[in-house]
């Protein structure tokens, strides 16, 4: 291909031919020349050559240049201000013309003569030399003319980043090209892929750590300004015990969504502080309590991504850059109480279910007293009874072991959101000093309301889309998301099989519910009605919460109460485009929940009566108890959709749920859920 392009505009031949032939030659060339099209094919035979070839290439079109400005003209030219002439000089010393990756040249260049090759070494030589602000920084960086000279060798021994003098223009007027300088230095000295991608992982594969992922997360946000970064550098202590933890996988997925929702590279950087506190919290578990399904920052990113979802979704609930900060900070921290032991003195304060418990044990302790007097009587002395007693005491000892454990596994339980809350405000001068009084105080109101009676939500009087932060959207969407992060991932099979027996009948509950569950996706569909007046609601929306079970329990159970309140169950096949288990356009077996607030009653024709009484199907009932939460939500969140809605459009929100005997279900869960939902 190159000897072609050579003959096609006579690169080595023009000026060898007489005078006619040179004519005719230079007419042809300007006949065929396309100037984009020329400086391309440089560009593309560039890439593919070596140093020495390139160097030969160069040349020659460099040659061809000159003859062509030669070509009738007298007089004599300075040649190396013509543009192919300084476009290929500017090739051979970078080995770059046209590359898709930004960074090329500038990395090229680095590596020659950048000389630091690790960052604990780079970040020493910034702090000894006080060059930790912008203009003591950029001290350490020159532009170096093309030819030798003194000055030049001067030069190169007092700086850290030199950069030929043609560039020194661009680096004046733009405060991007200053980024790319700092996010290659920092990215080199890390030994991590020189690039804006959040991809941030060492090329030697071993752990990245969060000072390295702070630095590089900021530098890599085109929204990143320098002075702040500098101002940055100069509050970061990297040999601190938590900036040297290695990151988790799960931030740089989190990481993506930052950049898209929250943008602002200094609130992201506040972002990454937190996941590295909730997530050295949850490092080894709840030492006590250990029977909850996953709180820890795994949860939190989910519900990042149920945030983004419900956003994606549900147009009105549109929120802006500072309440996605606010909200994913309160993602972050809405259930962080559950990680901290509880007080154990505090079984003693005044409390009703403890009050219960000592009642009962006091009358144990009368009962045994009694007992012991009997059997250490001096006429009669049995050590078989002495060894009965011993076995009872020892059942009483660990039946209220038992006890006081579910005590304070369901009181933390209960009120993890005001205890949440509390923590978040009171960390503010210490582990949280990240965030100022009013975030701390505003993600602790977020962080709280999960655990509110919906009404309390969505009875709140707000003109959302005005305000400067949209409290009010942001307790709507924390509830939702944490309602819908309801997948087997929060959960283990083989822990809980393990450790089931000793699990409350509620822990049981709520882990086997998460087995069977793979996940949920968001359906929306607009349905135009036709002949209706444009205020009168012409158009249907449709929001389909699907949700995908792994087991099929359709036999009937009797029910000894009321038909359940505010839904309605038909069953049947369902088309779901987002079912990950079926391809578009099958059809498969689900229920389907229809949602109100007026207080009726389910009349579907799922329930039978017959002479032993009400029955329902297993599953049904199981999902009603698991979910009466979100289908509570669901409808409050329905019917103020439409109570705020222009005229045109009309909400709807159905829950679907698809069925299947993928996975075995254990015999022994089947008993758990058939106790719980009895008892309950």
């Amino acid at each position: 291909m190159k000897a072609e392009f050579y003959d096609h505009f006579h690169i080595t031949t023009l000026g060898m031919e007489a005078n006619e032939n040179q004519d005719k030659a230079v007419k042809e060339i300007f006949n065929k020349f396309e100037e984009e099209i020329f400086q391309a094919e440089i560009g593309m035979f560039a890439k593919a050559m070596t140093s020495d070839d390139l160097k030969e290439f160069c040349h020659n079109i460099q040659s061809f240049d000159k003859k062509l400005a030669s070509y009738n003209c007298p007089n004599q030219r300075n040649f190396k201000a013509l543009y192919y002439y300084k476009t290929t000089e500017l090739l051979e010393q970078t080995h770059f013309l046209q590359q898709t990756d930004s960074y090329a040249s500038l990395k090229q260049l680095l590596l020659r003569t950048f000389p630091f090759q690790n960052i604990e070494v780079f970040l020493d030589a910034i702090y000894q030399d006080h060059t930790i602000n912008e203009k003591g920084f950029w001290g350490k960086q020159t532009f170096l003319p093309a030819e030798e000279n003194k000055d030049k060798e001067k030069k190169k021994k007092e700086c850290w980043i030199e950069l030929p003098d043609w560039v020194d223009f661009i680096f004046i007027n733009s405060s991007e090209f200053k980024r790319k300088i700092l996010n290659c230095c920092f990215s080199l000295a890390c030994r991590i892929r020189v690039e804006d991608s959040l991809t941030i992982l060492h090329t030697d594969l071993k752990p990245v750590r969060y000072y390295e992922l702070r630095i590089l997360s900021i530098l890599r946000n085109r929204k990143c300004n320098c002075e702040d970064f500098f101002h940055f550098l100069q509050q970061l202590d990297y040999k601190d015990v938590n900036e040297k933890m290695e990151i988790d996988v799960g931030i740089l997925e989190a990481l993506t969504i930052f950049r898209q929702r929250v943008q602002d590279p200094m609130k992201i950087d506040r972002l990454i502080q937190t996941h590295r506190l909730v997530k050295s919290l949850w490092h080894n578990g709840s030492k006590f309590l250990n029977a909850y399904t996953l709180h820890n920052h795994e949860h939190a990113i989910n519900l990042i991504k149920n945030v983004v979802r419900m956003v994606n979704n549900i147009d009105f609930l549109n929120i802006k850059s500072t309440d996605y900060f606010l909200l994913f900070q309160a993602c972050y921290l809405h259930d962080i109480s559950m990680v901290i032991h509880p007080n154990i003195a505090s079984f003693n304060e005044s409390n009703p279910d403890s009050e219960v418990l000592i009642s009962q044990w006091m009358d144990e302790m009368l009962k045994i007293e009694n007992d012991v007097t009997r059997t250490f009587k001096e006429d009669h002395f049995s050590l078989a009874e002495i060894f009965q007693l011993r076995k009872k005491i020892g059942r009483l000892q660990v039946e209220a072991f038992q006890k006081v454990f579910n005590f304070f596994e369901n009181k933390v339980r209960s009120t993890h959101p005001q205890d949440s809350a509390k923590y978040i405000r009171s960390w503010q001068k210490g582990i949280l000093s990240h965030l100022s009084e009013v975030e701390a105080d505003t993600i602790a109101k977020v962080s709280e309301s999960h655990g509110w009676d919906s009404i309390h939500v969505y009875s709140l009087k707000s003109e959302a889309k005005e305000e400067l932060v949209s409290i009010k959207y942001m307790m709507i969407l924390i509830r939702m998301a944490d309602l819908l992060d309801l997948a087997n991932d929060r959960i283990d099979y083989y822990l809980l099989k393990q450790n089931r027996s000793q699990m409350s009948l509620l822990s049981r509950f709520h882990w086997i519910s998460h087995l069977i569950s793979d996940g949920y996706k968001l359906d929306v569909e607009f349905n135009p009605i036709k002949g209706v007046p444009l205020d009168e609601h012409p158009i249907e929306e449709n929001i389909y919460v699907d949700i995908f079970l792994n087991t099929e329990i359709m036999a009937a159970m009797a029910v000894n109460e009321e038909p359940c309140l505010n839904i309605r169950a038909t069953k049947g096949l369902c088309n779901s485009s987002s079912n990950p288990l079926k391809k578009e356009g099958t059809q498969q077996e689900c229920i389907q929940y229809e949602l109100f607030k007026d207080n009726r009653r389910c009349n579907s024709d799922l329930v039978r009566i017959d002479g032993t009484g009400k029955k329902c199907p297993f599953l049904c009932i199981w999902i009603q108890k698991k979910h009466e939460w979100l289908f509570a939500e669901l409808a409050e969140l329905k019917y103020y959709l439409n109570s705020v809605n222009s005229n045109l459009i009309k909400s709807d929100i159905k829950v679907r749920f698809f069925y299947s005997n993928l996975q075995p279900f254990d015999s022994e869960f089947y008993d758990d859920i058939r106790s719980y939902l009895q008892k309950s």
